[in-house]
């Protein structure tokens, strides 16, 4: 990631592609000032099977609330709380670009092995989750219960 900010147009990058770099036990920082860097253009980003935890995501939330030109968001692959699921779309939810939100399922909703999903927990928060999100939503934001907070498995 530290080679990014060679990249004398790094400040005009419109998409961010981080699929599948798994990145568990990595410093957040740089991600946090690439972000920064790029907020003004970042159209897509994509973090899907990234393997960040709850602690470094929270490193990054604030400046992921500054992507305004953000349309795009994918999350899933994640294992990550319901606590810090809930902080992230309060983080999005005022992104007014931001058209499409995938986001994975909280490790709550799993059984240990995180293979197969404990559906009536899953659902349980499911509905949680779409009822503060229609509470918090403007006239603007789309909420798709099943692309936003479904598992990957049934994308």
């Amino acid at each position: 990631m530290e080679n990014l900010f060679l990249c004398p147009s790094v400040s005009q990058l419109k998409e961010l592609d981080l699929t599948g770099v798994t990145l568990s036990n990595f410093n957040p920082e740089p991600l946090q000032v690439l972000l920064e860097n790029i907020s003004a253009t970042l159209h897509i980003l994509l973090l899907k099977d990234y393997w960040i935890t709850d602690s470094q995501l929270s490193v990054i939330l604030s400046t992921l609330s500054h992507c305004h030109q953000l349309m795009t968001f994918n999350f899933c692959g994640n294992q990550i709380s319901k606590a810090i699921l809930e902080n992230l779309i309060h983080h999005t939810i005022g992104l007014r670009k931001l058209s499409l939100e995938i986001y994975p399922a909280p490790w709550e909703c799993y059984y240990y092995d995180f293979e197969d999903n404990y559906w009536e927990r899953f659902l349980q928060l499911q509905v949680g989750n779409t009822e503060g999100l229609q509470a918090a939503q403007e006239d603007h934001v789309q909420y798709h219960p099943l692309l936003s907070v479904w598992p990957e498995s049934i994308l």
